[in-house]
């Protein structure tokens, strides 16, 4: 049930960024091929491999995906 419910949490986050994006016109949300994407440069090396390894492990635990995108404003 839990897996479920976050599974549909992540999808609605992730189709309203992309609406809200479209919708604006100003960045694009690139194609996700890691847990973080940080287009903004905020995060250092270090801190994104941390993340990485951290929602691996979430996803490998939960089955639930979570991603991070960091876009500039």
């Amino acid at each position: 049930m839990l897996k479920r419910w976050l599974g549909l949490v992540a999808a609605g986050a992730i189709l309203l960024l992309a609406a809200v994006s479209s919708a604006s016109g100003e960045v694009a949300v690139p194609p996700l091929k890691a847990h973080v994407t940080d287009l903004t440069a905020t995060l250092s090396g270090p801190q994104i491999q941390d993340l990485e390894s951290r929602l691996a492990g979430f996803e490998r635990g939960k089955g639930s995906q979570i991603v991070v995108l960091m876009l500039p404003s």
